[in-house]
């Protein structure tokens, strides 16, 4: 029963984000069509009657307009985070590879920040919160010094790493 409704959630979820997709190409399709073209039939109109005088901001906004909105849309698109994984197994195996990339590291203390996890790794929100303490655990290499809020805090639980700190400090 429970996996029909996480399936059920999932198919959902999807339809709603192609549905927003779907929203936001129109809308900056509109955007990028109808300003440019809005300029074009008050162009003559805002060159003939009105003096540089009378309408100084609309001769600064317009143009200002005219260029920032496609940049500020195409912001807008990109920025949108692409979630790349949405298994618990498939974000498991990219932390837990992760974790192996922290090993060749000459730090023995490691900060990591959750948001920036799922961010960077294209995780959904509060992936790397729920998943990663539990694989530092298990782990043994690595082990939470601290942790709260949106970050923790991992030291190397390997002896021989320790010796090897203590010998290049003397």
């Amino acid at each position: 029963m429970n996996m029909i409704i996480k399936s059920i959630k999932r198919f959902c979820s999807k339809v709603l984000n192609r549905i927003e997709e779907r929203l936001a190409n129109v809308a900056a399709g509109i955007l990028i069509l109808v300003v440019p073209g809005l300029c074009i039939i008050f162009w003559k109109w805002l060159k003939t009657k009105h003096s540089l005088a009378m309408y100084g901001f609309l001769w600064i906004a317009v143009p200002f307009v005219l260029i920032c909105v496609p940049f500020f849309m195409f912001w807008l698109l990109k920025k949108k985070a692409t979630i790349l994984y949405r298994e618990d197994n498939e974000i498991l195996v990219v932390l837990e590879n992760k974790l192996r990339g922290y090993e060749h590291q000459s730090q023995n203390e490691i900060l990591i920040d959750f948001r920036s996890c799922d961010r960077k790794w294209g995780f959904p929100k509060g992936s790397a919160q729920r998943l990663l303490p539990s694989l530092v655990e298990k782990d043994r290499t690595w082990r939470i010094r601290s942790s709260g809020g949106n970050a923790m805090t991992i030291i190397r639980e390997d002896p021989r790493v320790a010796v090897l700190r203590n010998l290049n400090k003397k």
